[in-house]
This record gives structure tokens, sequence and C-alpha cells, in this order.
């Protein structure tokens, strides 16, 4: 029997988007592109690191959706920060879409981290690069 998680509930009324992705990422089209076929009443959470997750705030507030940011405390918790940024983000921010923003294979540290950390909890994660898009399965469609 398969779990359902309150990130992923089909009963979701309005979009929560959590965004991820390369901190060198700058394709503010590609973005867009993605980022404009939800709905106007739509929630973009992201990281508030550079690039994909900076991106996707900006675009975000041009088309008129809320946004939510979870800042790493670095000052607080130092190198663990992102790490508990992560966390905090998978757990408590009631996504219901998750999109990846890079073009490494391998995700990034930070970004595989939050895809991980995702998929662990029952939710696909769609990919985004230059290459194309992929759509990642939950790790338990895996087994």
């Amino acid at each position: 029997m398969k779990t359902v998680y309150p990130c992923c509930s089909a009963s979701a009324k309005t979009p929560r988007i959590l965004v991820t992705g390369s901190r060198e990422w700058n394709d503010f089209k590609l973005v867009k592109k993605e980022l404009s076929q939800f709905p106007p009443d739509t929630t973009v959470i992201h990281g508030a690191a550079r690039g994909a997750d900076r991106i996707a705030g900006y675009i975000a507030r041009q088309l008129g959706f809320k946004v939510v940011e979870y800042p790493a405390q670095w000052d607080k918790y130092g190198r663990r920060a992102g790490i508990l940024r992560n966390e905090e983000m998978a757990t408590q921010s009631a996504c219901t879409h998750v999109l990846a923003f890079h073009d490494d294979p391998n995700l990034g540290r930070g970004t595989a981290h939050m895809v991980r950390l995702i998929r662990r909890r029952g939710m696909p994660v769609k990919w985004i690069s230059h290459s194309g898009i992929k759509m990642l399965p939950p790790y338990e469609e895996l087994r």
C-alpha cells in the first residue's frame, strides 16, 4: 500500500510549487515557461539561494503568485544550514509540485539533497535542464 504524505495530497486546492536548483542557473525564460503553466492562486516556495531559487521567486511575483522563502540560517547553523533548510522545506512547505532546475546530471549537492528528501516523502520531481525534462519518480515506486 502506497503511503500518502501531506505534501503530495491530490486533494490540495491550490498548487504549492517547491523550486530547487543550481546557484549558477540563469535561464529566466525556462523558469517562466514552467511556472506559467500554473494558475494565478499558485504559491512558489524556495530556499532563497542565488540562481534558480531567486529567479523562481522573481518570476512568481511577476506572475502574481504568492512566494514563500526559506533562507538558510548560515550564521546560526554554519555548514549544516543548507541541510536543515532543505529538511524544513521538505516537511513544512506542504508542496504539491517540485521543480528542480539543474544542468548537472548529479544535480549538485544541495539540489540533490532536496530531491532525495522529496522523493523519500513519496513525491515525484520534475527535473528541468537545458537537455530536456525528466520526471524522477518517488523512491517507493522504484522498489
